[in-house]
């Protein structure tokens, strides 16, 4: 029997392979070492298609506008919760300008 082996660009762009990815961690990995790698994992996610395709798609059925004050400019998504990282539900989903989203955060101005 032969499996289908794939590409490491093909497994970044299978949402379960994220959701794999975190849930692992969660389950089987020390905390310190997930708050080590946590950061660049992330980073790694939202730099995915399946990450930059369900943004356009919460985009798109939230209108183009800010969940708070209706601004069209700067948008970004928002995790309510990382919980389902990788295979987020909807509503674990905001989508805020950015000066919205640091507010969010309590913070006027953040630095990337």
């Amino acid at each position: 029997m032969s499996e289908e082996i794939k590409t490491i660009q093909e497994m970044e762009n299978d949402p379960s392979f994220w959701a794999a990815v975190f849930n692992f961690g969660r389950k089987k990995i020390d905390e310190s070492i997930i708050q080590a790698n946590w950061r660049s994992v992330y980073l790694n996610y939202i730099s995915s298609n399946p990450w930059k395709e369900k943004c356009k798609m919460i985009k798109k059925t939230r209108g183009n506008k800010c969940q708070i004050c209706g601004s069209e400019k700067d948008l970004q998504i928002h995790h309510n919760t990382y919980e389902r990282l990788g295979c987020e539900d909807d509503n674990d989903l905001v989508l805020l300008c950015k000066p919205c989203h640091f507010l969010f955060h309590g913070r006027e101005h953040v630095i990337f």
